[in-house]
């Protein structure tokens, strides 16, 4: 608008625009905070993911270097094979017949 010109100067053209632009910048700023901050995630869980398998791996060489039974293996957090009970078999319900 050519013609525009506000009896109340707050509004006038060049208001708007700055506060626009401000607007854009902020905005922009926030979509890159909240890009950082989804990088910082990602790379925690990698990590996470990371220390898991290794303490897998550590559990299945204390395992193979000391045994199933070990007490160090239950140490390590693992229970011991012996102490799984095995399944007991199921009678027939008809008599065996």
């Amino acid at each position: 608008m050519k013609d525009y010109a506000p009896a109340n100067p707050d509004y006038a053209r060049e208001k708007p625009n700055a506060e626009h632009d401000a607007l854009t910048q902020k905005e922009e700023a926030v979509v890159q905070k909240e890009a950082e901050a989804a990088a910082a995630r990602d790379a925690v869980v990698a990590e996470q993911w990371s220390f898991h398998n290794t303490m897998l791996g550590v559990k299945d060489q204390v395992v193979a270097q000391f045994g199933p039974n070990s007490d160090e293996a239950q140490a390590a957090g693992l229970k011991k094979k012996v102490e799984y009970r095995t399944r007991a078999r199921k009678g027939s319900k008809n008599g065996g017949k």
